[in-house]
């Protein structure tokens, strides 16, 4: 039996489904695509994970603190 849900995406992501950049990215492209997965991110406290040190110290004003991986 899993500790997790069956759809773990679909449940917490505000962005269960990312926006395909097709072709070649611009500058109006990635910083919507940035914006998506910051916000999955967020949605499950690991916005860490997806930004630099410094950038996490100044939206959380801690420092981040990667956990450890679960099967250690």
């Amino acid at each position: 039996m899993s500790i997790y849900p069956a759809n773990y995406r679909e449940t917490y992501f505000e962005y269960p489904a990312l926006t395909k950049i097709i072709g070649c990215p611009t500058y109006d492209t990635l910083p919507l695509l940035k914006n998506e997965i910051n916000g999955n991110a967020l949605s499950v406290a690991n916005l860490g994970l997806v930004i630099s040190p410094d950038a996490y110290a100044r939206v959380a004003n801690v420092t981040y603190i990667m956990p450890l991986h679960p099967g250690e």
